[in-house]
């Protein structure tokens, strides 16, 4: 690829929660109506 060529870079924001021995990874928009840190609210109240 070209250096000068538009390109499109995502950014994946996980949110990361304990379970049992290990971890889950939740992938979420940073911002909106299930945004991570809303979702991370309900978690952490649930």
């Amino acid at each position: 690829m070209a250096k000068n060529q538009p390109r499109v870079v995502r950014i994946i924001t996980e949110l990361l929660v304990p379970h049992e021995e290990g971890e889950i990874a939740f992938a979420f928009p940073s911002v909106g109506q299930n945004s991570y840190i809303k979702v991370g609210r309900r978690i952490l109240i649930a």
